[in-house]
């Protein structure tokens, strides 16, 4: 396990997607404090996903899948389907890190985490493959590097170079950082051209497989401190041991060799990003890594470069073949922002900078980019608007939800959240939320429990942290209903009336304040709902 233990890398991934706990009396939720909201009829789905936080969406003719999960839905999305044959991924063993569609193929990029030292670290679970659009999949485990021999290199938690790898690029042996364990390497991205498979694996670095990710080839990237790369020119990596330093490639001691993004357009042209910039290679496809030439472009102030060197999500719009790609900084000199380029990565134009920019989705001439927004262009990228909050139909999304990816299908927009799917059928303009819904009724996919009159959540429930309280009950038909919270003396400290026109499930909303707008303290307290006779009556307990 000696990668594990000595891997020190300078930047992890901050998408991390967090599990939500379907309890009936908590799922995990942030939200916007507003005292006095009612949400409903509500629409109970007995086949949702499986929690509120989106990471990842992709989508292919036969319509939406989804991450972590890797659960499939069409329009309207009321029912959502578990991936068939991928049994780590049903089980939670396993989740949804990227996800690429090509033709009758899926290719799902598949990690899990490690807990080392109260860290929580990411690692590969290799791939999940389909080659009926979805309908069934296999899995494909992921490729680590061999164990070295005992006799020459007896303790591999050293990374002596007695412990290295060789391998070849040009006609020159290079020594690598030998890499056998998965952490640090989960599938951040994929991406198929022609039959041939690339995946961007962060410590890892960038792998191509030929035969459906059976095997795998290790892709060298030109090191942080070169413009280019070329087999007839010899290349000189730098790795910081306890000793100094010695040439040997170490995705350790250098950000462009930590993979994240890839994508190959329609000629074959590679475009890796990494946490050092992004390499483009035009002949990757055709001569193999061993023999591949690259441009390594970094950022260098200018206004018609890069912003950001970490490169973490690379799109070509399909109208115009534009390229666009999310940038976040990795020193002080840069920030995150957006750029586009039309020649190839030769320059660029520079848009919301400043923003912190997950995803790009197109439909159309449209253009989506979301992060700590959701920014809609329909002139190119000339302008973009936003709209804070998004306007949902029929429920509320928080001030402080982050949006993590974003696709399309047909003419619909869906965009993954930390507080559920929203989609959009006006390019963006209006929004609708799907959350995990748990029924009433306890009839759900996931797990059958007993019918309940209503229940409370999150539970416990942090005003700081969550924003709002959800409390979700039955009215059996119309009627003027109150939502009532006690204190431990029984004391009522907040009310809410609402004369409810139609039967069905809804939810109010509640920000841990008084009717008076105070904030309550840490403790118990007690719910009820009455319309007429008592509809439900519950406990939250709030902590601050």
């Amino acid at each position: 396990m000696s990668l594990l233990n000595s891997l020190k890398l300078s930047l992890a991934k901050s998408i991390l997607c967090v599990g939500v706990v379907l309890l009936m009396i908590g799922l995990s939720d942030r939200a916007l404090g507003q005292s006095n909201l009612w949400i409903g009829p509500l629409f109970e789905r007995e086949a949702s996903f499986r929690q509120n936080s989106i990471s990842v969406v992709g989508s292919n003719s036969q319509g939406i899948w989804i991450g972590p999960g890797l659960e499939f839905a069409t329009p309207p999305f009321n029912a959502w389907n578990p991936p068939v044959g991928l049994d780590s991924v049903n089980q939670g063993l396993a989740s949804l890190y990227s996800l690429h569609a090509d033709g009758d193929y899926l290719y799902a990029g598949l990690g899990a985490t490690t807990q080392l030292d109260d860290e929580t670290i990411p690692r590969a679970a290799g791939y999940g493959i389909s080659r009926d659009m979805g309908a069934t999949w296999s899995h494909q485990p992921f490729s680590l590097d061999p164990e070295p021999d005992a006799s020459v290199c007896p303790d591999p938690s050293l990374l002596d170079e007695a412990c290295d790898i060789l391998f070849s690029y040009g006609l020159t042996e290079y020594r690598r950082v030998r890499i056998t364990v998965p952490e640090q390497s989960p599938p951040y991205d994929l991406f198929s051209h022609h039959g041939t498979l690339y995946a961007a694996h962060w410590a890892s670095g960038v792998k191509m497989s030929t035969d459906e990710g059976q095997s795998w080839q290790f892709v060298p990237l030109p090191p942080q401190s070169a413009s280019s790369m070329s087999p007839s020119t010899p290349t000189s990596w730098s790795s910081t041991t306890s000793i100094g330093s010695i040439e040997r490639y170490d995705p350790r001691s250098d950000n462009n060799l930590l993979g994240f993004s890839v994508h190959v357009d329609e000629v074959g042209h590679a475009f890796i990003g990494t946490a050092g910039g992004l390499n483009v290679s035009e002949d990757l496809y055709q001569v193999g890594p061993s023999q591949a030439s690259w441009t390594h472009i970094q950022t260098n102030g200018s206004s018609r470069g890069l912003v950001g060197n970490w490169i973490i999500r690379i799109r070509q719009h399909p109208e115009t073949s534009a390229l666009w790609m999310t940038n976040w900084p990795t020193s002080a000199s840069e920030q995150y922002g957006l750029v586009t380029s039309n020649d190839g990565g030769r320059s660029f134009s520079q848009h919301l900078l400043g923003q912190k920019i997950n995803d790009i989705g197109f439909v159309g001439s449209t253009i989506l980019a979301v992060g700590n927004n959701v920014y809609r262009s329909i002139d190119g990228g000339v302008s973009w608007s936003s709209q804070t909050p998004l306007p949902v139909t029929g429920n509320q999304l928080p001030q402080s939800t982050e949006f993590f990816s974003v696709d399309t299908y047909q003419d619909w927009i869906v965009v993954g959240s930390s507080q559920g799917l929203l989609v959009s059928q006006d390019k963006g303009v209006t929004w609708e939320l799907i959350r995990v819904d748990y029924p009433l009724s306890g009839q759900h996919n996931s797990r059958t429990s007993d019918e309940v009159d209503g229940y409370v959540y999150p539970n416990p429930f942090s005003p700081t942290i969550h924003e709002f309280a959800r409390i979700r009950f039955n009215i059996p038909s119309p009627m003027d209903v109150s939502v009532s919270i006690f204190d431990g003396e029984m004391r009522r400290i907040y009310q809410s009336k609402e004369s409810v026109q139609s039967a069905g499930v809804f939810e109010v909303l509640w920000n841990g304040k008084t009717t008076n707008g105070l904030e309550v303290h840490n403790g118990v307290y007690f719910v009820q709902v009455k319309g007429g006779n008592e509809l439900f009556r519950g406990k939250i307990l709030v902590i601050q």
